[in-house]
């Protein structure tokens, strides 16, 4: 046997360079260093090395002429040293790129930490479609999610209304432009917003910058599902719902138990005592298509009255989208549709809350109509005198009317001095919703015009803190009002505040 320069050949099985060192493995059968497969070599020239896959030659249906001509590999002439393949050399080549792929990995995880990331958007900036809704305490779900329909965002608001209800014994308060709306203040309440610390200034208007983050938010559980309008006509997320304000131009400014009066009117306060007509019967809120304003302000684009027909698809840009039906929430939480057929005085009356009409059109009158007495029918004449003298008493009388018993309500003097051995806030309260809660002490209603109070009226919504000790009611609304430029007064049986002096408005 003679010696040979070593040959290299590629295995047929993986292609992995393998190096031929003696002519005397001619014939025999070695696994694959790379891949473990069984080889067979069959001749080896000069530069030539035949080889063949061992379990192939043993098929007997191949005669192997046909197997060592299918295997023959023409190889280059040029040979890798032997220094490249030991095994000392092949542990450094592995350890050095193990070691490059450790560093790549560390350097890309420091420069991923290096890299500022954008900051988590809240919630309630920036809804999706995988996220669950957000529960209330009591598991009443509050967010409106993507296939919220129309109706179930109605019905969703109707129960944050309801939970607002159940805390404050009242609905929100309305309000008048640059001031904060009722929609805002059912906002405020709401647990994720709270939890979000995403805060807000009562105490400054809805546009002012520190609100900025508040009052951009898109929230589409004040809003029509699929529709377009989502921005205002100046620029703010917008709202499709709006409050009922009322019967005529001056709804919103009338006082709660006017029979125009809606369940929403700017600057005062509705309770369910209120309702005269009942919740089921009473309109809570419309639907708008036209003159879109900001979820947070007050005034027409969260408070609008009924003041000219038609009210679907009319003037006063109510309407709930294509189609001669509107969506609208009702005080009680049901949500109901309101036709472009339905009588409009119908309209009107749901509007009311407490024109004492029935929802019946074969019933006349109007909210707010002066009611008319229907004379009866005279009985005929009987005379009591004698034929020969004139009936001049021919007629008496029947069914005399029964006095109506007059409300008697104590002495307003008394009233006020009725002495308190304490009166104490544990937290600050509104003073609005303070007057609110002295109206059971004074058994008279706390009334006021929003017009009248001017550049004070911001200071109802104030929070205050009060420790008081033997006092009288009078001590306490006295102090509930000082520092705003308010007063009160005495008329019939309500308590109006007014207007008696500057203010510092920029307390």
């Amino acid at each position: 046997m003679r010696e040979m320069t070593p040959t290299s050949f590629a295995c047929p099985a993986c292609r992995s360079p393998l190096r031929l060192r003696e002519r005397r493995f001619v014939g025999a059968s070695f696994p694959c260093p790379a891949c473990q497969t069984r080889l067979t070599l069959l001749e080896v020239q000069d530069a030539d090395v035949v080889v063949r896959l061992a379990e192939e030659l043993a098929t007997p249906e191949q005669p192997q002429v046909t197997v060592a001509a299918q295997s023959r590999l023409r190889l280059p002439s040029w040979t890798i040293p032997e220094w490249l393949t030991s095994p000392v050399t092949i542990s450094w080549i592995v350890a050095i790129s193990v070691a490059a792929v450790l560093v790549s990995l560390a350097l890309r995880t420091e420069q991923s930490r290096l890299v500022p990331q954008p900051a988590p958007v809240p919630r309630d900036e920036q809804a999706t479609a995988d996220q669950p809704e957000t529960l209330d305490a009591s598991g009443v779900p509050w967010r409106a999610m993507p296939e919220d329909t129309s109706e179930t965002r109605l019905q969703k608001l109707g129960q944050r209304l309801a939970a607002y209800r159940a805390q404050s014994a009242r609905f929100p308060t309305g309000t008048v432009n640059e001031q904060w709306s009722w929609l805002a203040d059912l906002e405020r309440q709401f647990p994720a917003t709270q939890l979000s610390g995403i805060a807000s200034d009562p105490q400054k208007s809805w546009r002012d910058p520190a609100n900025e983050r508040f009052v951009r938010r898109q929230l589409p559980e004040f809003q029509f599902s699929g529709h377009a309008q989502t921005v205002g006509e100046q620029g703010y997320p917008t709202t499709h719902f709006v409050g009922s304000g009322g019967v005529g131009r001056d709804g919103v400014t009338l006082p709660v138990n006017h029979p125009r009066a809606g369940l929403f009117g700017a600057g005062r306060t509705t309770r369910d005592a209120d309702v005269i007509d009942g919740l089921a019967n009473t309109v809570a809120v419309l639907g708008i298509e036209t003159s879109y304003g900001s979820w947070a302000e007050g005034g027409p684009a969260t408070i609008r009255p009924l003041t000219a027909e038609p009210y679907v698809h009319g003037p006063d840009g109510f309407g709930t989208g294509p189609g001669g039906e509107m969506l609208v929430l009702m005080a009680d939480g049901s949500v109901r549709t309101i036709s472009a057929a339905t009588d409009p005085r119908l309209v009107r009356r749901m509007v009311a809350i407490a024109d004492r009409l029935p929802l019946d059109p074969l019933v006349p009158g109007e909210p707010g109509d002066v009611p008319t007495t229907i004379p009866r029918e005279l009985p005929p004449a009987v005379a009591v005198n004698p034929p020969d003298e004139p009936a001049a008493s021919a007629l008496e009388v029947q069914n005399p009317p029964v006095a109506v018993p007059i409300r008697n309500l104590p002495d307003w003097d008394t009233v006020l001095q009725q002495r308190l051995l304490r009166f104490e806030l544990i937290r600050p309260v509104p003073r609005k919703a303070l007057l609110i809660d002295l109206e059971d002490l004074l058994g008279r209603r706390i009334v006021w015009q929003a017009e009248e109070l001017g550049p004070s009226l911001p200071f109802l919504d104030q929070s205050i803190q009060l420790q008081l000790t033997n006092v009288t009611v009078a001590d306490v609304l006295d102090r509930i009002l000082a520092d705003t430029g308010l007063s009160f007064h005495h008329v019939g049986d309500e308590v109006r505040l007014q207007r008696t002096a500057k203010v510092n408005t920029a307390q």
